[in-house]
């Protein structure tokens, strides 16, 4: 009896690793303390590995601190069971792109182990590239008219060169706003472009949260205030620091709270705040405005995404959380957002933690 149960067990084993090996992404599944239990073919193949495993620590065989510490990070996170970032692996003197998914799985409530699978994305990325090159040559050149046809608008309206009546200032006005708004989404597309390229300059430092959050909410609280929405700073802790560009995030947590204004009825709250975990520094801004409906919860971090089921709401470029997402990543944090259609939104930042090296 003993010995059909054992012949069971290792005919389960046995096609359980030939479907593992047979996956043509690399798949890595790792145990509580970082060591591997499981690699397949082709994660060997991408990490040039031998058969000998032995339960070695993940540094020691993979030579990649990016990939650990995402599957380190996703330890951490308490509400998150799964982390989904891009990265890159050099392999035979080419770069390649890979989507890294990390999953934990939980047993009795603990972390049993995780299963990290990398979805190779290099083609995928060159075509990407390809538009943003595109995309960022044809802004370069709506740049030059656009600026000649604001300052041909601004002479009009001021009248430097002749009197205008009353229905030719009102025609003048609206062909004025429709050109702050083409300049305003030229910006936008400029600055993502420069971020997803990486010609954007990150300047890192040890960044203080909470004064950047004071410092980024007050020219807010004069809108609120005309717009009676409570905006509050929820308390948090003075050494609350991060190791990141405090310009890059005061710009991310001015788009938020814009969002929040925009969407956030009279008499509604707004709050942003800050908080320790772990290796993170998270920092919400919660919102208790028309929520975002659930199909639209993943796509709004994407271009051109606006998730408004106000029909009156069109302002906006659809760009200001597609950069804050790549501004947040080009920082190894994370944003995502928990939404209840009319009862708000809570949208989220991790950053890594200032830690000081002696």
């Amino acid at each position: 009896y003993e010995k059909i149960n054992i012949s069971k067990l290792i005919a389960e084993k046995e096609k359980s690793e030939i479907i593992v090996n047979n996956i043509s992404n690399p798949i890595i599944v790792t145990d509580n303390e970082n060591r591997i239990v499981l690699l397949n073919e082709t994660a060997k193949d991408l990490f040039s590995i031998e058969d000998n495993i032995n339960n070695c620590h993940f540094l020691e065989l993979i030579k990649n601190e990016e990939l650990f510490e995402i599957i380190n990070n996703n330890h951490d996170q308490k509400n998150e069971n799964k982390i989904n970032k891009t990265i890159v692996i050099k392999q035979r003197n080419e770069k390649m792109h890979f989507n890294v998914l990390s999953n934990k799985v939980k047993k009795d409530k603990k972390l049993g182990f995780t299963v990290t699978s990398l979805e190779d994305i290099t083609k995928l990325k060159k075509v990407d590239e390809m538009k943003s090159d595109f995309v960022s040559t044809v802004s370069h050149e709506f740049r030059t008219p656009l600026t000649s046809m604001n300052m041909g608008l601004s002479m009009l309206l001021e009248e430097d060169i002749g009197n205008i009546n009353s229905d030719q200032r009102q025609l003048l006005e609206a062909v004025f706003e429709d050109t702050e708004r083409l300049n305003e989404l030229v910006n936008d597309l400029l600055d993502l472009s420069k971020i997803e390229s990486g010609k954007i300059q990150m300047e890192f430092d040890k960044a203080n949260i909470k004064k950047i959050i004071e410092s980024t909410v007050k020219p807010f609280l004069q809108q609120a205030e005309e717009k009676k929405v409570n905006l509050k700073i929820d308390e948090a802790e003075e050494n609350i620091n991060a190791w990141a560009d405090p310009n890059k995030i005061s710009w991310v947590i001015s788009n938020l709270i814009g969002n929040a204004l925009r969407y956030t009825p009279e008499e509604g709250n707004i709050k942003i705040g800050s908080y320790l975990q772990g290796k993170n520094v998270y920092i919400y801004v919660k919102d208790t405005g028309i929520g975002i409906p659930e199909e639209y919860r993943e796509k709004i971090f994407e271009k051109f995404v606006r998730a408004s089921n106000n029909d009156e709401e069109s302002s906006g470029t659809g760009l200001g959380l597609a950069i804050s997402k790549e501004i947040i990543e080009a920082h190894n944090g994370s944003i995502w957002v928990e939404s209840k259609e009319d009862k708000g939104s809570k949208f989220i930042i991790t950053l890594p933690r200032y830690r000081h090296l002696s």
